[in-house]
């Protein structure tokens, strides 16, 4: 009979995706058409929830919306900030000359 140490457990690898690398020229290309307004926003909705080639792209698109949204509704949250109080000083200046 043959003594045998502590099994030995192989590493495991992270399951791959079925989706291909995107090239540095691929990821340019999108960095570039999201940063022109309006165009990021358009290419970002097809991009996410197109029939995309690529689940990469679709998810960092998917990314990309959710970081607009958050910076939407800061944006109007502090420019109505902005507006409430320019309104209250000119409310409490009463009317008059300085």
């Amino acid at each position: 009979m043959t003594e045998s140490g502590p099994p030995s457990y192989a590493p495991s690898r992270p399951a791959m995706s079925g989706a291909p690398v995107m090239s540095v020229g691929e990821w340019f290309v999108v960095l570039l058409v999201l940063a022109i307004p309006i165009l990021n926003l358009i290419m970002a909705l097809v991009w996410a929830f197109g029939s995309s080639d690529n689940e990469n792209r679709a998810n960092f698109c998917k990314a990309a919306l959710i970081w607009m949204l958050i910076w939407i509704v800061l944006s109007i949250l502090s420019w109505g900030a902005i507006a409430a109080v320019i309104a209250g000083m000119m409310g409490a200046g009463g009317g008059g000359s300085f």
